[in-house]
C-alpha cells in the first residue's frame, strides 16, 4: 500500500502543477497528456512500421522466387505441348 501512495504521489503533484491558474490548461497538462504521449505512440509505430517493412520485403522476394518457378513450370509445359504436336 506504501508503494502505491509513493507512485500516486509524483502524479498528484504534476496535476495540481498542471492548472493554468483558471486560463484553462497549463504547460505541464500539455506536456504529460499531449505531448509526451503523442511522442511515444509515434515512437511505437515508427518501431512496428519497420518490422513491416522488413516482412514486405521477405514477402516481396518470396513472390519474385514463385513468379519465376512458375515461369519455368510454363516455359516446360509449353516445350512439352509442343513435343507432342
Amino acid at each position: 500500500m506504501r508503494l502505491e501512495r509513493v507512485a500516486i504521489l509524483p502524479l498528484v503533484l504534476a496535476l495540481n502543477n498542471c492548472s493554468g491558474q483558471s486560463e484553462g490548461a497549463g504547460y505541464w497538462f500539455h506536456l504529460i497528456f499531449v505531448l509526451i504521449p503523442l511522442i511515444i505512440i509515434g515512437f511505437i509505430i515508427f518501431i512496428k512500421s519497420e518490422k513491416i517493412i522488413d516482412s514486405l520485403f521477405a514477402i516481396e522476394g518470396q513472390l519474385k522466387k514463385l513468379t519465376n518457378k512458375v515461369e519455368n513450370l510454363e516455359e516446360k509445359l509449353k516445350k512439352l505441348t509442343e513435343k507432342e504436336q
